[in-house]
């Protein structure tokens, strides 16, 4: 699926319609644009 939502914007804190991310925008985003580099680093800590 090829949306909006998952295009990576020219302007990170820029919605696509153009309003400005809100902090829960960016932390969905982040969360779904880079999961890998915090996920196992919280694995190495546990083990």
């Amino acid at each position: 699926m090829d949306t909006e939502k998952d295009r990576k914007p020219e302007f990170p804190e820029l919605n696509p319609d153009g309003t400005t991310m809100t902090e829960e925008d960016r932390a969905a985003t982040k969360g779904r644009k880079e999961p890998k580099p915090w996920a196992p680093p919280q694995r190495r800590h546990e083990e």
